[in-house]
């Protein structure tokens, strides 16, 4: 028999304290931009990375790192998926007692432990597929509080933050995987009926998203025209692409310390930045994709750069179990420290991808 949401007023009040499955909080995403600048225009750096900071300033404003980091920050509180049914309404979070929980965050995981479907590496967010928790544990209160309801694809994406223009539903924006030209867009081919019932929904991964988002950022902008509007775009991108660096946004749980584990990141999370790690990190994925010079940047997807960093992270499973200081200290300073650079990649890639014609720009 259907769960019925009057019965478990008391499971509201917890997915609602819970926060559900953001990932860093507002001030540990917002930070990590604004320490990526601090690293391009550091020491750390080499020439182009202190170029493209310089740029972006120009192109943007002397604030423009904190502004950009504000948009990451600001993306948890989009509220662009509406989840329900006839018999239930539908909406876009639940908020109780001054509590809220809000369900655009289920498309900031990536499964790194299950292989995608529909032309993608890897799968989002599935309760199906979730680490197992009990009923009572917060995957399995989400089920109860949403089962048997649909995503309904209403509204643009973005929809409350930023509002682009001829924008799209949330479930074709996050469909989004990367383009190579105006008539070149890829997106997933995963089916309307995917999304019917909760307990059985796969969510597109934090890619898709964060390619969405990477193309607003992009259309129609060159070194000439880019300005601080389409820039602001950029910050949902690292919002994304920073969460492929948490434990749990790669494990499929929105339990298992998935709270805690933030938290305790966004309290500590000055005396986590090592600039000689980000610039180690940096070099790892320019290595693996066999980028030696900037150029080749071209070369590389919003999914690719999501999945190095992720994988990363899908090695790093002791936060889901452990609140032990140190492996908080240990993980914490190695997925914060790729949630910089991570940002910093993504810069490069940006600057570099406003100097090339559309027919040759893939992301």
């Amino acid at each position: 028999m259907r769960k019925l949401f009057i019965s478990i007023t008391i499971l509201l009040f917890c997915v609602a304290l819970s926060g559900t499955g953001s990932a860093w909080k507002f001030n540990s995403h917002r930070d990590t931009v604004v320490k990526a600048f601090e690293f391009m225009e550091s020491s750390h750096a080499d020439y182009i990375q202190q170029w493209t900071a310089n740029f972006l300033k120009y192109a943007g404003g002397s604030d423009i790192a904190l502004k950009m980091g504000n948009k990451n920050g600001d993306t948890d509180n989009f509220y662009d998926t509406s989840i329900g049914g006839w018999w239930v309404g539908y909406r876009t979070h639940v908020g109780i007692f001054g509590f809220d929980t809000n369900f655009t965050s289920f498309w900031h995981f990536i499964t790194m432990f299950r292989p995608g479907n529909y032309g993608n590496a890897y799968s989002g967010y599935s309760y199906k597929y979730s680490l197992e928790d009990g009923f009572w544990g917060l995957n399995g209160v989400i089920k109860s509080l949403l089962y048997n309801q649909d995503v309904r694809n209403s509204g643009n994406a973005g929809n409350n933050i930023s509002y682009p223009t001829n924008g799209k539903g949330v479930k074709d924006a996050y469909k989004f995987r990367y383009q190579l030209s105006a008539g070149q867009k890829y997106y997933s081919t995963t089916s309307g009926g995917n999304y019917d019932d909760y307990q059985d929904i796969i969510f597109e991964p934090n890619s898709n998203a964060s390619a969405y988002w990477y193309a607003k950022a992009l259309e129609g902008r060159t070194p000439s025209n880019i300005g601080a509007a389409h820039l602001y775009y950029l910050g949902h991108v690292f919002h994304m692409v920073g969460d492929s660096n948490v434990t749990q946004h790669v494990w499929n749980t929105s339990d298992h310390n998935h709270v805690d584990y933030e938290g305790w990141v966004d309290d500590n999370r000055a005396s986590l930045v090592n600039f000689a790690r980000v610039k180690e990190l940096v070099q790892e994925f320019k290595n693996a994709h066999g980028i030696t010079s900037p150029d080749k940047l071209r070369n590389v997807t919003l999914q690719q750069i999501t999945v190095f960093f992720a994988t990363k992270a899908v090695n790093r499973p002791a936060p889901l179990y452990s609140k032990d200081y140190s492996v908080r200290v240990t993980n914490g300073a190695e997925e914060y420290n790729g949630s910089i650079a991570i940002n910093v990649i993504v810069l490069e890639k940006y600057i570099y991808d406003l100097y090339l014609a559309e027919s040759a720009r893939k992301f």
